[in-house]
Order: structure tokens, then C-alpha cells, then sequence
């Protein structure tokens, strides 16, 4: 065999195995990039599971975080959880025909939110030939406790009845916490027709009343409530600028200031109080006998013997705290050093507006009216040493924060909880 032969056949050997290797590609290649675009669709599929994932711990976050301001409600929990997805998966690596689908569902018993999030319509490269309905599906559930939206507390802590209802006295605070801070085993009661319907209500110690005057069972053994407004400044009460004002049968307009002896108003007179700060020193700002009396941006501070507020069933009172200033928030504010057992009185036939905050550290609340108490205000809040409610009152302890330009005092209103994922 001549040299050429040996050339030959290696040439031919050569041919056919190139023959055979682009045979076996042709035939492999398929295999080839069915495993490469696997490989690929498993990077991007884990990719995305993690964005989706991240995405619904945050709506879930967000929305259990607004349901404990502002109420376990489907529809709210719903806005945010949607708003949260769409921001946070905004720009990521999804193509324009991924479809989402959110579910939300709340759980106000269990103070949950729990989201589930699926993607769908996605062009993989392999997985849509084994695609499922939807491609992915990512759940999350989160939780708060502790959470306050702070509109009563009965800051007692040894009396009986600390918050109290009686007769057919209704207290509405359906997106707010009543708290008393008695040990007493009935330091929160609502008795005889009266029902207490709060979005959460707790006592130090006991509460008494059947289940009918709850709208939900209060809880017990919950720990003393610092008083929220203990280190908020006092108005300094000036020399006189009035004593023992009487005005009866008029129509007039007071300045702020000093009013030692209280104000009387009586005899269907009409009077508005001008924006200020009115001091009601050693006496009573009372209203009687077919009186009105009403006042927007005012703060009335008690202080001395004998300092109160009474307003009998005859009368007619409106009042809105100021929007700014020293006494931004505060409608009400008995000086914590006055002496002890002071009843405070609303009675009034109408007093549909009572915007604002009633702080009396030393002194019981007496609400004994035959009609509706503040229903119309944005909010009110109210914190005292002893609240009472009772006779046919409708005491109205609205939480509509975002309609007024009154701000809550610091440490009342809205107070986030402890937000958490659970497993």
C-alpha cells in the first residue's frame, strides 16, 4: 500500500466522522437547547418567584400595618396590597403579557392579612410546554399586635367603673382602643342596656356586663396606659380678665383670656367664643336654660377650686379645638393639679360637634344626655380620670382623623403596633 492510500483512507475516516459529528448534532442540538433554555428558564423562574415573594411580604407588611390604624377593613387592605405589588414589581424582569392575579383576604379576629399572588402568561423557553395555572404562585401572611388607635382611656387604676355605661348609653368607637387602666375585677363595665362598641377595649383588671352590651369581648389583663398627655404644657393662667361673667339673654362674642369665677350663660343667650385660649379659674364655664354657645379654634383650661364644665339638657354647645398653637388639638384641659372629684358635665340637647380632645387627669367625665354627643365631630378623643356614661347617650368617638386640620395630640390617635410575618 502506497503512501497516497494511506492519506486516502485517513481522508475518508475523517469525512465520515465529520458526517457522523454533524449527524449527531442535527440530532442532539434540540436536546442541546432544550437544556440551555431549562437552565435559563430556572434562573429567570427563581428570579421572579423571589421578586413576586418579596413583593407580597411587603403588600402583606403594608396592609396589616394600615388595618391596625385605621380598621380591619377588606376593601382598604385590598388598595394597598395592590398599590404595593405594583410598585415594588414595577421594572422588573417580567415581559408585557405576564398577567397578575392578587387575592387578599383579612382575618379580623386574628388580625391577619393574608395575600397570595400568582403569575401567568409568561414566554419561558421550556416551562410554558409544561406550564401550570398559574406559572407561579407566591402566599404571604402577616400579623399585628399591639396596636393601638387610641380615642378613650379611663386613666383610674383602682376604681370600679374606671369607663362605665349605664342605662341605654351607646359609646361608638368602632375604629378606635377604650382602655381602663383599673386592677379593679369591674374596672371597665357596661351594664343594664348600655353597649360599648370599639374596635378593641381593654382593662388592666376584670370588666362586667353580659356579652349583648359588647360588640366585641374586651380584653383583660392589659397593662397600665401611661397617661398619653402627663408631660403636655399647661396654659399659664393670667391676672383676671373678667370675674364671674354672667351673660343672659344676649348675643355676644368673649375674647380669650382669664376668667376668674367661670362664665354663665344663661337665659337663651348666644354666645361665640372668639379663637383662643379661654382659663376658667376657681369657677365654672356653664350653659343653661336655652343657651347656646359655640367656638372654633378654642381651648378652654380648668384650673382652682371649684373649675369645671356644665352644659344641662337644655343647650346647645359646638366647639373645635385650634389647628395650631400651644393647645393644638386640646378642647379640654383640667389642670392635673386641681383638687379631686370634679364632675365635668355635658347634658346638652345638642352638642353634635365636639372636635377635638377632653383631657381631665383629675376628674370624672359625666356624659347624661337624652341624644346623640359629637356624631358629626371629625374626632374626638377623650382621656380622664373616670369616664361615665349614661342615661339615653349616644356618645360618638369618631376617628376620621383626615377630614380635620386638628392635629391629635402626640401620643393619642393612631399608634402602629408590631407588624410581622408569620410562617
Amino acid at each position: 500500500m502506497g503512501d497516497f492510500d494511506v492519506v486516502s483512507r485517513i481522508r475518508d475516516f475523517w469525512r465520515d466522522c465529520a458526517g457522523n459529528l454533524a449527524l449527531s448534532f442535527a440530532l442532539l442540538s434540540p436536546v442541546l437547547f432544550g437544556l440551555m433554555g431549562g437552565a435559563v428558564d430556572l434562573i429567570v423562574y427563581e428570579r421572579q418567584q423571589t421578586q413576586m415573594q418579596d413583593a407580597a411580604d411587603a403588600a402583606a407588611l403594608a396592609a396589616a400595618r394600615e388595618a391596625s390604624l385605621k380598621g380591619w377593613n377588606a376593601e382598604t387592605a385590598e388598595a394597598v396590597v395592590v398599590s404595593m405589588i405594583n410598585g415594588n414589581l414595577e421594572g422588573k424582569t417580567f415581559s408585557r403579557e405576564t398577567e397578575f392575579k392578587t387575592l387578599v383576604s383579612v382575618d379580623e379576629l386574628k388580625r391577619t392579612v393574608h395575600v397570595t399572588l400568582d403569575m401567568d402568561q409568561y414566554s419561558f423557553f421550556v416551562l410554558s410546554y409544561f406550564r401550570n395555572d398559574p406559572q407561579i404562585r407566591v402566599s404571604s401572611t402577616a400579623t399585628s399586635s399591639g396596636e393601638t388607635n387610641i380615642c378613650m382611656v379611663g386613666l383610674d387604676e383602682t376604681a370600679s367603673a374606671t369607663v362605665g355605661l349605664s342605662g341605654k348609653a351607646v359609646v361608638n368607637a368602632a375604629e378606635c382602643a377604650v382602655y381602663s387602666n383599673s386592677s379593679a375585677t369591674n374596672g371597665l363595665v357596661s351594664k343594664d342596656q348600655g353597649l360599648l362598641s370599639a374596635q378593641f377595649s381593654c382593662s388592666v383588671g376584670g370588666y362586667a356586663g353580659k356579652s349583648g352590651n359588647y360588640s366585641r369581648k374586651p380584653t383583660t389583663d392589659c397593662p397600665v396606659m401611661a397617661d398619653p398627655l402627663d408631660e403636655r404644657i399647661a396654659p399659664v393662667a393670667g391676672a383676671c380678665d373678667h370675674t364671674n361673667l354672667v351673660v343672659s339673654k344676649q348675643t355676644i362674642a368673649l375674647d380669650p383670656g382669664t376668667y376668674c369665677g367661670g362664665i354663665n350663660i344663661e337665659n337663651d343667650a348666644d354666645v361665640t367664643f372668639k379663637p383662643g385660649i379661654y382659663v376658667i379659674k376657681n369657677g365654672e364655664l356653664r350653659s343653661k336654660n336655652n343657651s347656646i354657645a359655640v367656638g372654633a379654634g378654642v381651648s378652654f383650661y380648668f384650673t382652682g377650686a371649684g373649675s369645671r364644665f356644665a352644659f344641662d339638657g337644655t343647650t346647645e354647645i359646638d366647639f373645635v379645638a385650634p389647628s395650631s398653637g400651644p393647645m393644638a388639638g386640646i378642647l379640654f384641659f383640667q389642670d392635673p393639679a386641681s383638687p379631686a372629684g370634679a364632675v365635668f358635665e355635658i347634658a346638652s340637647k345638642k352638642a353634635s360637634n365636639l372636635l377635638g380632645t377632653i383631657y381631665l387627669p383629675n376628674a370624672i367625665l359625666s356624659v347624661q344626655a337624652k341624644n346623640k354627643i359629637a356624631e358629626t365631630s371629625a374626632y374626638t378623643v377623650i382621656v380622664a380620670k373616670r369616664i361615665e356614661i349614661g342615661d339615653s347617650t349616644q356618645m360618638y368617638v369618631n376617628a376620621n382623623y383626615d377630614l380635620t386640620t386638628v392635629p391629635v395630640p402626640p401620643g393619642l390617635g393612631p399608634q402602629p403596633g408590631r407588624v410581622r410575618l408569620l410562617d
